[in-house]
C-alpha cells in the first residue's frame, strides 16, 4: 500500500506540474501577440501568429484539459488510498471510509476545496474557452485559471508537514510558494522539451520569431523560479530538520537521506538548465534570427529533455519525502 501511495502522489504531482506548465506555456506563446479576428488556437491572439505557434497552442490546450482531469482523478485516488491506510482496509473495501474522510476530517476538507478548484479549471477548459471572443477575455480566463490552480496548490500544502502550526502560517505559505515554483519549473521544462520544442521549428521567419519569444520567456521564468525554489526550499529544509545539528542525524534518518537525494537531483537539473541558459541559449537565439538550421537548436532541446528526465525523478522522490516524517515532527 505504501508503494501505491507513493505512485499515486507522484502521478498527482506530475499531472499538476504539467497542468501548470501548460498554462504558463500558453502565456509564453501568446506574449507579444496582439488581438486579431481569427481565434483559432490562441483564442484570437494573432500578430499573425505562425502556424508553429498555433499548432503548439492547440496541443497545449489539449494537454491542459487532460492534465487537469488526471490531477482531479489522482487527487481523489490519494484520498482513497489515505482512507485505506488509516482504516487498515483493502483499497476496494475503503470507499465508505474515504467518503467519511472527505466530509469529516481536515485532510478531507482540504481535498474538497482543491477538487472544487480543479472542477472550475476543467469547466473553463472544456466549455468557456470556446466562448472567448477577445484578448481581454482570454487574460481574464487565464487569471481565473491561475487563481484556481493556486487554491488547489494551497489545499495540498495544508495537508503537508508544514501545517503543524496551523493552516494560515508562514510555514504553509512558504511550502505553498515552493510547491508552485517547483511545479512551474518541472511543468514548463517538460512541456518545452517534450512538446513545444520537440520538433524542429522550421525555416520560416514568423515561426522562428515566435520561437525566440517563447524561449526567452521560458528562460526568464525558469531563472527567476529557480531563485525562489532555492530560497523557499532552504526555508523548508530548515523547518523540516528542526533542531538537528549533526550530519549523522541527517544521514541516519529516512527523511534526511531522501532529502539529500532530492537536493542532489535538483542541483543536477539546475546545472543543466544553467548550462542551457548561459552557454547554449545565446547561440540558439542568434541561430533563430537566421533562416538556416543550426545544431544549437537540437542541442538546446536535448538538454531540456535530459533536465526533464531528472525532474521526473525529483517529483517521485518528493512524493516519498511528503509521506516521510521529518525530524522536527518527532
Amino acid at each position: 500500500m505504501g508503494a501505491i501511495q507513493h505512485l499515486a502522489t507522484w502521478a498527482l504531482n506530475l499531472a499538476f506540474a504539467i497542468m501548470l506548465g501548460a498554462l504558463a506555456s500558453q502565456v509564453w506563446l501568446s506574449s507579444g501577440l496582439s488581438w486579431g479576428g481569427n481565434r483559432k488556437s490562441l483564442a484570437g491572439l494573432t500578430k499573425q501568429p505562425s502556424s508553429w505557434a498555433l499548432t503548439a497552442a492547440s496541443r497545449l490546450q489539449r494537454i491542459l484539459t487532460i492534465s487537469t482531469t488526471i490531477t482531479l482523478i489522482a487527487s481523489t485516488g490519494v484520498l482513497w488510498i489515505e482512507a485505506a491506510v488509516m482504516a487498515e482496509l483493502p483499497l476496494l473495501a475503503s470507499w465508505d471510509t474515504g467518503i467519511t474522510l472527505a466530509t469529516s476530517t481536515h485532510f478531507g476538507h482540504a481535498y474538497l476545496v482543491g477538487a472544487a478548484a480543479l472542477v472550475v479549471v476543467v469547466f473553463i477548459n472544456i466549455f468557456l474557452s470556446k466562448l472567448t471572443t477577445s484578448h481581454q477575455h482570454l487574460r481574464i480566463e487565464q487569471i481565473i485559471l491561475a487563481i484556481c490552480i493556486g487554491v488547489f496548490a494551497y489545499s495540498r500544502s495544508v495537508v503537508s508537514h508544514a501545517v503543524i502550526s496551523g493552516d494560515f502560517t508562514w510555514s504553509v505559505m512558504i511550502d505553498w510558494v515552493h510547491l508552485l515554483l517547483v511545479s512551474l519549473w518541472v511543468g514548463e521544462v517538460l512541456i518545452a522539451g517534450l512538446s513545444v520544442l520537440a520538433k524542429p521549428v522550421g525555416l520560416l521567419q514568423d515561426h522562428r520569431r515566435d520561437c525566440v519569444s517563447y524561449v526567452t520567456a521560458l528562460s526568464h521564468s525558469a531563472s527567476w523560479g529557480l531563485v525562489g525554489i532555492f530560497i523557499t526550499g532552504g526555508l523548508n529544509v530548515w523547518r523540516g530538520l528542526g533542531d538537528v545539528n549533526s550530519v549523522s542525524a541527517i544521514t541516519d534518518s529516512a527523511y534526511g537521506i531522501t532529502l539529500l537525494l532530492k537536493i542532489v537531483l535538483v542541483i543536477g537539473a539546475a546545472a543543466l538548465g544553467g548550462y542551457n541558459r548561459f552557454y547554449v541559449m545565446p547561440d540558439l537565439l542568434q541561430a533563430l534570427e537566421k533562416t538556416k538550421q543550426h545544431p544549437t537548436e537540437r542541442r538546446f532541446t536535448l538538454i531540456l529533455q535530459a533536465e526533464a528526465i531528472i525532474l521526473l525523478i525529483v517529483i517521485f522522490v518528493a512524493a516519498i519525502l511528503s509521506s516521510t516524517s521529518p525530524p522536527s515532527a518527532s
